[in-house]
């Protein structure tokens, strides 16, 4: 017989669940590695959350890349000995980037699962094309859940875990937007000091600052909406994306 399978293509990415027995195998590729995932049935809880969210990765990259398109045009369009023509390259390419972030700002639907200490574990993601295909799955896990239940309580169920490895409890999504935080406030605070690099950009300095001190402030707040452990980290980031306008205001850099 057959293991109940579901291959996720959606905008986050391609993934594939597969039950095995007593354990969901989960298998994803991220910037082209292939990582695999077991986890034991009986540590899930069959209270799950369905969440419709927005993923600030699906628009905000694209739109950050979209930057060196624009240095890449106007360095071009500046040069005598270059043909002009070539800047339709780079422009079509920020029209795919464009495209691509008004493809990511719409809200995805996701099944969240949790450990009984509503830990996060993993999370199966729901595109309308394949929502008969992910509800028999998820109905396929939530029946294995309640079987691995039956004649168990919950204390029965933690008293047997406390000995499993804490590996199966790890957070499969990335944390990932107190580190974009600090980045960029790093980025915005420390750009005006380096004058050679300022030089090479010309007219598209500001229009850098700009874009990561505000991209530093809307991470920081995603970060605390997300709940992130280390969130608070990205208070760091927030403060360093406002040294930025207080530097232009002041004069006070080097370039």
């Amino acid at each position: 017989m057959a293991s109940p399978t579901f291959i996720q293509s959606s905008r986050v990415g391609r993934s594939i669940f597969q039950l095995r027995g007593d354990v969901i195998e989960i298998t994803q590729t991220i910037l082209g590695r292939r990582q695999e995932t077991r986890i034991p049935i009986k540590t899930l809880s069959r209270d799950y959350d369905r969440i419709a969210r927005r993923m600030p990765q699906l628009f905000v990259i694209p739109l950050v890349l979209c930057i060196p398109c624009f240095w890449v045009i106007d360095y071009i369009l500046g040069q005598k000995e270059v043909p002009h023509e070539f800047a339709i390259y780079p422009g079509l390419f920020m029209l795919a980037l464009v495209v691509a972030a008004m493809r990511g700002v719409p809200r995805i639907d996701r099944f969240q699962f949790y450990d009984y200490w509503k830990k996060p574990i993993f999370h199966i993601i729901r595109e309308k094309k394949q929502g008969e295909e992910c509800d028999a799955f998820v109905r396929e896990l939530l029946e294995r859940i309640e079987c691995g239940e039956n004649g168990r309580s919950i204390s029965d169920h933690k008293t047997e875990l406390e000995g499993v490895s804490d590996g199966l409890f790890q957070v499969q999504v990335g944390e990932h937007r107190w580190k974009a935080s600090v980045l960029l406030g790093v980025f915005s605070a420390g750009l005006p000091w380096f004058d050679q690099l300022a030089r090479l950009i010309g007219n598209l300095q500001f229009m850098l600052v700009f874009g990561s001190t505000v991209g530093g402030l809307v991470f920081c707040v995603l970060s605390f909406q997300s709940k992130e452990r280390l969130r608070y980290l990205s208070v760091f980031g927030a403060a360093l994306s406002l040294i930025a306008p207080l530097i232009y205001k002041t004069g006070f850099y080097l370039v």
